[in-house]
């Protein structure tokens, strides 16, 4: 499984911040990162997938929202 962290922009292409991953042959997932941003308030997003061993898709389980963080 890997989760994405987006930085949101209005009129630019998001621009992809970390990539988090959790391995192995469950019923569930739990991926955690810590990462600062340059200081500041930003628009985030996530994106969830589950990858074979290959590191090919198989599933896009899809994301969150756009949320706004004060960050490091």
């Amino acid at each position: 499984m890997n989760v994405q962290l987006w930085h949101y922009y209005d009129l630019l292409p998001a621009a992809l911040v970390t990539t988090a991953y959790d391995s192995g042959t469950k019923t569930s997932y739990n991926v955690s990162k810590n990462v600062c941003d340059n200081g500041g308030t930003t628009t985030y997003y996530t994106n969830g997938a589950l990858e074979n061993s290959g590191g090919g898709i198989l599933v896009n389980v899809g994301g969150s929202g756009t949320i706004t963080l004060s960050h490091c």
